[in-house]
């Protein structure tokens, strides 16, 4: 018996190329999606989470909880559902009108404003790592000497043994 070599045809070739591209383009094009629905989020769930911006979705994928989003949008929200699961957690005792009220007014009124804080006092830390030695220590000084003794005190028994206060 002569063994004969099947071959695959070219055609056959292609359309399993073509199928493996149209799978893999899927599959990259709805990662998230995937990655939701493995968490184990509905459809629906999964379209108003990916309707959120790119971070919070991100946060999701990243949380360990399941979070129920049906029962926080029988209220109109700020769609804030990582952050009212939370504090709901807290404060078991509020009503999820309450949870979403405290939150959504946080948000409105104090987080901008927070943020700009963070922003002020990290640009300024980052400018005291540049700033030379003297120049700190000549603000501290300032400082310890404003009128409150049990604060200068403090620092001088702090800083007793450093050579820079032997020249005050």
């Amino acid at each position: 018996m002569l063994h004969r070599k099947r071959r695959v045809s070219r055609e056959n070739i292609i359309v399993i190329i073509g199928i493996l591209v149209i799978l893999m383009g899927f599959v990259f094009f709805n990662f998230e999606r995937i990655n939701l629905f493995l968490k184990g989020y509905s459809f629906s769930e999964q379209s108003v989470i990916l309707n959120l911006d790119d971070e919070t979705v991100k946060r999701f994928l990243n949380n360990s909880e399941l979070i129920d989003i049906k029962s926080w949008n029988d209220i109109d929200n700020d769609k804030h559902y990582l952050e009212y699961q939370k504090y709901q957690e807290y404060k078991k005792q509020l009503s999820k009108k309450e949870v979403i009220g405290y939150i959504d007014t946080f948000y409105d009124k104090y987080y901008k404003k927070l943020i700009k804080i963070i922003y002020v006092f990290l640009t300024i830390f980052l400018y005291l790592l540049k700033c030379p030695q003297s120049f700190i220590l000549s603000a501290l000084r300032a400082f310890c000497f404003c009128g409150k003794p049990r604060i200068s005190r403090s620092i001088f028994l702090y800083f007793r043994y450093q050579a820079w206060l032997k020249s005050w």
